[in-house]
């Protein structure tokens, strides 16, 4: 009896393994999978300037990162003394204008520097609404929950998600010939917009997703979206919201994302990786035991293994 309908996908021409340099934008999924990388002692780079939901947004700070553009304290504003911008984050705010100008600039060199050393960019779309300033028809990234009066709010046409598709490609393409890039879809519904809107948002960046890759044959597709929506299609999969996928479904996207974009050769390397991992995370009641002690042999023969193997790995 089949109790699921299953997603049938091609493996990545380009899988990722242990020389791969990552770098993950976009939604809060992408950071769900950067975890999970990272778990594993991939080299990962993730949402560098916070998550961003729209496909506009998410373009511009890959493409201001190529450009190495600088922020001025001019284009930060304060709010209730403390300072932000419309391009970042709020993780991105700080009381010091000329500390947060610098950090960000500083944090811009840094992944300007990712980007070119990267082999593989994945890019998780959100929603196709966006938030316009009126003074000046501005998309931000976010709203940092000024007056609703200062934004006009509007949904995306297929025609501005794919040019902002194009944008992002054509530059990372001149910038880094080898990397690849792979667009996923958040499964999260972003229900403050309504059920109906939400999925009338989701369509375009469907649609607007696969005119480019239809277009853009070296670009790639994970179909983390169909995953939840599809074969993982129940409420048993949800957290407690109702609208993100909760540590089960994480879980079984996971492994769908370690079958289609890993390489499987690396596969018994990832299972010694996660176990320095969590060894390196456990905290012990009785550090002194002889039982303890064991376990930190263990894991540093582990850790020897590991690193002799992948020395660019190794934590400096």
């Amino acid at each position: 009896m089949k109790l699921q309908t299953k997603i049938e996908h091609p493996q990545s021409k380009a899988p990722i393994d242990y020389n791969s340099k990552l770098v993950l934008m976009g939604s809060c999924f992408s950071d769900s999978i950067a975890t999970k990388l990272s778990s594993h002692l991939f080299e990962v780079c993730s949402n560098p300037f916070g998550i961003a939901y729209n496909p506009v947004s998410i373009s511009k700070l890959i493409c201001d990162a190529i450009e190495q553009r600088k922020f001025t304290e001019e284009e930060f504003f304060s709010d209730k003394g403390i300072w932000k911008h419309f391009d970042l984050h709020s993780s991105w705010t700080d009381d010091q204008l000329h500390q947060l100008s610098s950090s960000v600039n500083s944090q811009m060199d840094l992944v300007h520097k990712k980007l070119k050393e990267a082999t593989h960019l994945f890019v998780t779309l959100g929603t196709a609404y966006i938030y316009e300033l009126k003074s000046n028809s501005t998309i931000v990234a976010n709203c940092h929950k000024q007056n609703a009066d200062l934004f006009q709010k509007r949904l995306l046409s297929v025609a501005e998600i794919k040019q902002s598709l194009e944008e992002l490609y054509s530059k990372i393409k001149d910038f880094n010939p080898d990397i690849k890039l792979i667009v996923t879809l958040s499964p999260v519904r972003h229900l403050k917009d309504g059920m109906i809107e939400n999925n009338r948002s989701k369509a375009h960046l469907r649609i607007a997703l696969f005119e480019f890759l239809d277009q853009n044959s070296k670009c790639e597709y994970f179909p983390s979206y169909e995953l939840l929506m599809d074969e993982l299609r129940d409420y048993r999969f949800y957290d407690r919201d109702l609208l993100h996928p909760n540590s089960l479904a994480i879980d079984l996207i996971w492994e769908q994302f370690t079958e289609l974009c890993v390489d499987q050769s690396v596969i018994e390397d990832m299972k010694l990786a996660q176990m320095i991992f969590k060894a390196n995370d456990h905290k012990a009641f009785h550090p002194e035991s002889k039982q303890h002690q064991a376990f930190l042999k263990k894991n540093e023969e582990r850790k020897v293994a590991f690193y002799n193997k992948y020395p660019h790995l190794k934590v400096k």
